[in-house]
């Protein structure tokens, strides 16, 4: 069974640190750049994110018993194949997932200005993400 309370408390973190990303959103990219402290919380807030996007898919996945991934992104495929989120929404989670695998494991040397340009154009699909999972457990339209 799906533990409502779990999915509730980690969705209410995503918003949270949804809002904290949107506060530097506005920023140029020079503003975003020249302060360490914007880009870490950047970097931070997303990894936590994506994680939390992470577990939020593992947990379903495990609870309704499909596939298992053979790695994190690919929760998001099973996801997808199950018809709780889109497949264009989980080849762009799968993105962001080998993004945050590159932040968290340091692979190479990381451009900040990419960091900025995911700030800038893809936290809709992290709350695509959240209204997806809301109308799987509770059955209501993804529009809404």
């Amino acid at each position: 069974m799906i533990d409502i309370d779990t999915i509730n408390s980690r969705l209410s973190r995503l918003s949270k640190n949804m809002k904290r990303i949107r506060e530097i959103h506005g920023l140029t990219e020079d503003q975003f750049l020249s302060d360490h402290r914007i880009v870490a919380s950047a970097k931070y807030y997303l990894i936590e994110s994506i994680q939390i996007c992470l577990e939020i898919s593992y947990h379903i996945i495990g609870v309704e018993r499909w596939d298992k991934p053979t790695d994190y992104a690919s929760s998001f495929t099973i996801l997808a194949q199950n018809n709780v989120i889109p497949s264009e929404l989980a080849e762009r989670l799968v993105e962001m997932t080998m993004f945050r695998n590159r932040l968290v494991h340091i692979y190479e040397d990381f451009d900040d200005a990419k960091v900025y340009s995911i700030v800038r154009s893809n936290l809709d699909d992290i709350d695509e993400f959240a209204k997806c999972i809301s109308a799987y457990i509770y059955g209501t339209s993804k529009d809404s």
